[in-house]
């Protein structure tokens, strides 16, 4: 089954997007997530999420975007389409960065997440790092 590029996909759901700020870059940030969103064969918007395993020593369980920490020297967009690739196999130049949403803290309130938003072209399949993902 072929997705639509999202960068060719013109609706007034992609164009809702046009509202979303560029993403953010706090000093506290830490980590990043993508928010892969991508239109279905019913031009319905559909977001990839992960749940990670019951094992993990962090959020374990955790239904999430795929994301992760930020290596040294790396922007937010940068780390975010990084863990996307590593932890669903998403590949790099389907994810088209529209902007970001307002960073959040999770259970340490000092340590901040930012969450980028992209149109994605969704592969006929996503693969699963096992190490870090239970199920897409």
């Amino acid at each position: 089954m072929q997705h639509p590029r999202a960068a060719e996909v013109s609706t007034p759901h992609w164009d809702a997007l046009d509202s979303i700020s560029g993403v953010a870059q706090p000093d506290r940030a830490v980590a990043a997530v993508l928010v892969p969103l991508y239109m279905d064969v019913n031009e319905s918007v559909r977001v990839i999420m992960t749940k990670r395993p019951d094992n993990m020593r962090t959020h374990p369980g955790d239904v999430v975007f795929p994301g992760g920490r930020m290596e040294p020297g790396e922007s937010a967009v940068d780390a975010a389409i990084r863990e996307a690739c590593e932890e669903v196999g998403l590949p790099e130049d389907s994810i088209e960065v529209v902007g970001g949403l307002s960073p959040i803290s999770t259970r340490d309130p000092s340590n901040l997440i930012v969450p980028v938003v992209a149109k994605v072209t969704r592969p006929d399949v996503l693969i699963p790092q096992p190490d870090e993902v239970e199920v897409i």
